[in-house]
């Protein structure tokens, strides 16, 4: 690096700096996103990066479009980012297109032809990789990244992004969705590790959990009727319902689709029915003001007390069967 790179290079720190001294940088993070890209860009000069952020979870990859500030997402199993983090390595290619993990419809996105790409692997300080950065186009002589000496140039940036990524504020925002404002299956998996499991298992703890499983009937057919702004509102709507009718103890997720989770403390199964039945009723009422007079939607619920001797996850599949169940039989029900 030259002594105008330098100038640059800091000059953005100082920017992403003064930006995270102000706020979070908006809701979701654009300014970050953008700021992480040209601090890559300065340290190799192409013609654009993206860094695009892992939920091994959900199985995605998302990052925030530089140009609208929208969200944009891919199955991580994808393309030759989906390949380095399952490698743990960088790649490059001097021939995207001839590559068999080669995403045509990632390039579309890129808005250009790739000429040469190069995709880095982002851990955190605990070795747990969370994104990549993807490389597109060097401004090299002959036009192609060398693998050994960008990937030295570009840790710089990766550790930068890792402890961006990885700061309080940031990690809030992604335990919640855009959308309905309220914790996401991130949040869920936080709360678990960090609350209910030491509730359930701490030593000598007698208490009791329940959980059940709401998704508005029907909402995959109803999602291709209406427009984005109409199904953001039912979602809104559901959301806002669980929220405001819970006790401050309890917590309600937003899981996918038109799907909810809530977690109901110191509550056995007959609670939660109880609380389950009376909560449909609300969401209906609601759910018929945010899609007009015209619409009936119903939801369905699975209803379950926590079961201590098996995992979390077969607690969920049984909620999950729940759920099924209650919809099988025509929705607008709760299963217990």
């Amino acid at each position: 690096m030259d002594n105008n790179d330098f100038t640059a290079y800091f000059g953005i720190l100082n920017e992403m700096y003064q930006k995270m001294c102000v706020s979070a940088s908006g809701k979701n993070h654009a300014e970050i996103f953008r700021y992480l890209g040209e601090l890559a860009r300065t340290l190799i000069p192409c013609d654009d990066v993206i860094f695009w952020r892992w939920e091994p979870q959900r199985h995605m990859l998302w990052t925030i479009d530089n140009e609208n500030g929208e969200r944009r997402e891919m199955p991580d199993f994808k393309g030759l980012i989906g390949k380095a983090l399952a490698e743990r390595t960088p790649l490059i290619s001097d021939d995207p297109y001839r590559e068999s993990e080669f995403s045509k419809a990632v390039d579309e996105q890129s808005l250009g032809v790739s000429h040469s790409l190069m995709v880095m692997p982002v851990a955190d300080l605990r070795g747990v990789y969370i994104g990549a950065f993807q490389l597109r186009n060097s401004f090299s002589a002959d036009g192609m990244f060398d693998l050994e000496a960008d990937s030295k140039r570009l840790s710089g940036a990766a550790l930068i992004a890792a402890m961006v990524m990885e700061s309080d504020p940031v990690q809030d925002d992604l335990r919640r969705d855009l959308i309905t404002q309220i914790k996401n299956k991130n949040g869920f998996y936080n709360d678990y590790s960090k609350k209910y499991f030491r509730q359930m298992f701490g030593k000598n703890s007698t208490r009791v959990l329940s959980l059940f499983l709401c998704e508005i009937d029907g909402f995959a057919e109803l999602s291709k009727r209406m427009n984005e702004e109409e199904c953001n509102r039912v979602l809104r709507a559901a959301a806002d319902m669980l929220t405001k009718n819970r006790r401050d103890d309890d917590d309600a997720y937003w899981w996918a689709g038109g799907r909810f989770l809530m977690m109901l403390n110191d509550t056995d199964l007959a609670g939660c029915v109880q609380a389950a039945e009376r909560l449909r009723g609300l969401i209906e009422k609601e759910l018929k003001k945010a899609a007009g007079s015209d619409a009936q939607l119903t939801v369905s619920i699975g209803c379950i007390e926590f079961d201590k001797s098996v995992s979390m996850d077969d607690n969920f599949k049984r909620a999950e069967q729940l759920l099924a169940s209650a919809q099988n039989g025509g929705g607008n029900a709760v299963k217990s």
